[in-house]
């Protein structure tokens, strides 16, 4: 699971924090008897820290096997996607001019 600190996220004010990882998410195939099986899945990005707002851009890519819905034979299904997510502190003010609707806030853990 990709997961950093608010402490390891504040480099990106200063230089580009990129990041390429590959997790796994075989437990899926728990709760959703769809899908087969699952390969590693590769995030590979990168962090723009623009005031106190956080936009992480990331290129998802795997592959699912899934029945098919004729035969239910198992299919490969890849899956390419280029994903933005912005995140921000709760006890900050949002001064950014994007949609506050698309912005997800942090949680304290």
């Amino acid at each position: 699971m990709l997961k950093w600190s608010l402490q390891q996220l504040q480099v990106a004010k200063h230089k580009p924090f990129t990041f390429d990882e590959t997790i796994e998410l075989s437990n899926i195939m728990n709760s959703n008897n769809e899908i087969r099986d699952v390969s590693p899945i590769r995030v590979k990005g990168e962090l723009l820290y623009k005031g106190s707002l956080l936009t992480f851009t990331m290129h998802i890519s795997g592959t699912l096997v899934l029945p098919c819905s004729r035969t239910l034979a198992d299919v490969e299904f890849p899956i390419n996607l280029d994903v933005i997510r912005q995140f921000h502190p709760k006890n900050d003010y949002v001064t950014a001019d994007v949609d506050q609707e698309d912005i997800h806030f942090l949680r304290e853990k």
